[in-house]
C-alpha cells in the first residue's frame, strides 16, 4: 500500500505518447484547413451564381465561363475541368452545376489524408 502514495502523475513514456498524438492531430488539422477553406470558397461561388440574376436564361457556355472566371479570381486550384459538370435541367431553363472532387494531402511519410467533396446547385432558372 505504501507504493501507491509514491506513484503520482504520468510517466515519461505517457508524456511522449500524448505529445505524439497531439502532433499528429495538429498536423492533420493544419493540412486540412486550407482544403476546407477552398471548398467553402467553391460553395460560396456556387451559391452566388444561384442567386445571380444576370445568369437567368444564360447558356451552358456562359455559365461555364462565369464559373471558371470566379474560380480563377478566388485562386481555386484543386478543382480541375473533370471535377465538375454542367447539365441542363429538364423542363426548366436552368442548368445544374455539380462538383465532385477529392484532395489528398500527405500527413507524413506514406500516410495521406483524403477529403472528398460533392455539391450540386441549380443555376439560371
Amino acid at each position: 500500500m505504501n507504493t501507491l502514495k509514491k506513484q503520482r502523475g504520468i510517466s515519461m513514456l505517457g508524456w511522449v505518447v500524448i505529445i505524439m498524438m497531439i502532433v499528429v492531430i495538429g498536423t492533420g488539422v493544419l493540412k486540412l484547413m486550407p482544403v476546407y477553406l477552398e471548398y467553402y470558397n467553391v460553395v460560396s461561388i456556387l451559391e452566388n451564381m444561384k442567386e445571380d440574376n444576370a445568369l437567368k436564361g444564360a447558356t451552358k457556355q456562359q455559365i461555364a465561363s462565369t464559373f471558371i472566371k470566379r474560380m480563377e479570381i478566388n485562386g481555386i486550384n484543386s478543382l480541375q475541368k473533370g471535377d465538375y459538370s454542367i447539365t441542363k435541367v429538364e423542363g426548366k431553363k436552368a442548368y445544374d452545376i455539380q462538383i465532385y472532387y477529392e484532395v489528398r494531402k500527405t500527413l507524413m511519410g506514406n500516410l495521406s489524408i483524403v477529403a472528398t467533396f460533392d455539391r450540386s446547385v441549380e443555376v439560371g432558372g
